[in-house]
């Protein structure tokens, strides 16, 4: 399915245009001259002020593309796994999808068509049906075995009962995403803490509550 591309709003067009450039840098995206498969995109504004380039898959991948039956974990296994831990460390994947890398045979499936033209995706795509089972699935392999270690999604928390079993742990998680050739992004990053927010709750030595916060904000 092929569809035209979308206009983008006259204030976001410097955003997106440098947006595409660091795609394209990172060889995340490559720009093509013709695809029988395209997607227009959606620009979505994230918390810093940065954006995210989506491909709207809804107008035709998504609906045939086969589910990929991978759960993302619930939260309150994540949290069992945290019991009697006392320091804690949260890891952020950068650009969570892009660093999973799309076979060549179906890149032109996640083609976008951009002001500037097409754009085929070397890197799983932010907008896929499947991205999330398929990325999560990734993660949990990578930590799997690793004490007091869980994900959700680009999310990643390790904790210890003492400061010593934390770094020994915390440790084994940074070997792991090396390992899988993951960056971090390491200003949203926060290490060796004794309280820490995750998934909407503070965990601490005392145990796990609801952040305020979250509360206030719904």
């Amino acid at each position: 399915v092929f569809c035209p591309k979308r206009p983008v709003a006259y204030a976001m067009v410097e955003a997106v245009d440098r947006e595409l450039d660091r795609l394209q840098q990172l060889n995340i995206i490559t720009p093509i001259d013709y695809s029988e498969w395209a997607a227009p995109i959606v620009v979505v504004r994230k918390a810093n002020g940065s954006i995210r380039i989506c491909g709207d898959y809804s107008t035709g991948l998504n609906a045939v593309l086969q589910p990929h039956q991978y759960p993302l974990p619930l939260p309150e296994d994540i949290f069992a796994k945290l019991a009697n831990c006392k320091v804690f460390s949260q890891i952020d994947l950068s650009d969570a999808f892009l660093q999973v890398e799309v076979d060549e045979q179906d890149r032109h499936l996640l083609t976008i068509n951009t002001h500037r033209g097409l754009y085929l995706y070397n890197r799983l795509a932010p907008g896929v049906k499947n991205a999330p089972g398929a990325f999560q699935q990734i993660t949990s392999t990578m930590l799997a075995g690793i004490p007091a270690a869980s994900c959700y999604l680009d999310d990643v928390i390790v904790g210890g009962a003492t400061q010593e079993e934390h770094d020994r742990n915390l440790k084994a998680v940074l070997q792991r995403i090396q390992d899988y050739g993951f960056t971090i992004r390491l200003e949203k990053c926060s290490f060796g803490k004794t309280e820490i927010r995750y998934l909407g709750h503070i965990i601490d030595s005392r145990g796990l509550r609801p952040d305020s916060a979250k509360i206030e904000a719904i």
